[in-house]
C-alpha cells in the first residue's frame, strides 16, 4: 500500500535517548547517533564520551576493555539468526 500522508516524524522515546549526567566539567559527549533498524520502531542509539581521566591502572583497563569486548561479542553471537 503507498499512503498519500508524508511520514511524520515521532518525538523520540526514552528508549531512543542516552541519559547522562556529570557534575564535572571533564567528561563531554562527543557523538550521538542511532542504528536505522526496518524490524522494530525503536532504534538502537549509542553515544561517545570523552573523559578526561587524572589517573589510571592499565591492567583495570585492560581487564575491562577485555570484558566489554566479550560482551559484545556475545551480543553478536546472539543476534546472528
Amino acid at each position: 500500500l503507498v499512503s498519500d500522508k508524508p511520514k511524520s516524524r515521532r518525538t523520540p522515546a526514552w528508549c531512543d535517548r542516552v541519559l547522562w549526567y556529570s557534575s564535572r566539567a571533564d567528561l563531554h559527549q562527543l557523538a550521538y547517533q542511532r542504528g536505522e533498524l526496518t524490524a522494530s520502531d525503536h532504534k538502537p542509539v549509542s553515544a561517545a564520551f570523552l573523559l578526561k581521566a587524572r589517573q589510571y591502572d592499565r591492567a583495570t583497563v585492560m581487564a575491562m576493555l577485555d570484558e566489554a569486548r566479550r560482551a559484545v561479542d556475545m551480543q553478536r553471537a546472539l543476534a546472528r539468526p
